[in-house]
């Protein structure tokens, strides 16, 4: 029972995704598009516009991949995954890339459709397709670093940065290093409690403590 709601769920993400690129194609505009149909998904504008994004990727590049979301494979979720490692590639080496998951996964027991384990596998697969265009994928995920504070409940926020791997790897090892250090049988933090501390310090020019 549950194995078959899952497979109907996936179904239904992938007639969502066709419909909104086809109403994207109609309207033209996808930022009217996504204002429009916040309320009808119940999500948020940007939630709205990569769900738009995601219907026409699929459609024009991943076709083989909302196959396999209508055979009741892989969902929203695991797609959305897939389609986030083969953003960077132009549209016929993505489309090689969808034929070669296909032939890989077919067949292939219940954990492979798994999106960690899809998404993994997808990243082999673009470096087998395009094995020289890693700097140039790397360079344009670059230029997209950003920060980003997301609203939460009780009077709490999430902020989050997307940084190159080396330079959030070497910030997350200061901030953990100072944590670390600051920890005292009477103080009560834990561990994560005092990542977040001494983060919010060193970014408001505060002496961790």
């Amino acid at each position: 029972r549950v194995r078959e709601l899952r497979a109907r769920r996936a179904r239904l993400d992938a007639e969502e995704l066709a419909l909104l690129a086809k109403l994207s194609t109609a309207v033209g505009d996808d930022r009217c598009l996504a204002e429009e149909l916040t309320p009808v998904l119940r999500v948020s504008t940007r939630e709205a516009e990569r769900r738009i994004d995601d219907g026409k990727s699929s459609v024009r590049r991943m076709p083989r991949l909302l196959d396999a979301m209508r055979a009741g494979e892989l969902e929203a979720y695991g797609a959305r995954r897939v389609l986030t490692v083969v953003d960077l590639l132009d549209d016929d080496a993505a489309r090689n890339v969808d034929d070669l998951l296909a032939e890989k996964l077919a067949d292939a027991p219940e954990t492979a459709w798994q999106p960690g384990n899809v998404a993994q596998r997808v990243r082999r697969l673009v470096q087998k397709v395009d094995p020289g265009g890693h700097t140039a994928r790397a360079r344009r995920a670059r230029a997209e670093r950003h920060l980003e504070l997301t609203p939460g409940e009780h009077a709490m926020s999430a902020l989050a940065v997307s940084l190159p791997a080396e330079i959030a790897a070497a910030c997350y090892s200061r901030v953990d290093a100072l944590a670390r250090s600051l920890r005292r049988d009477d103080d009560g933090r834990t561990l994560d409690q005092l990542r977040a501390d001494v983060t919010a310090d060193l970014l408001l020019g505060r002496d961790p403590g």
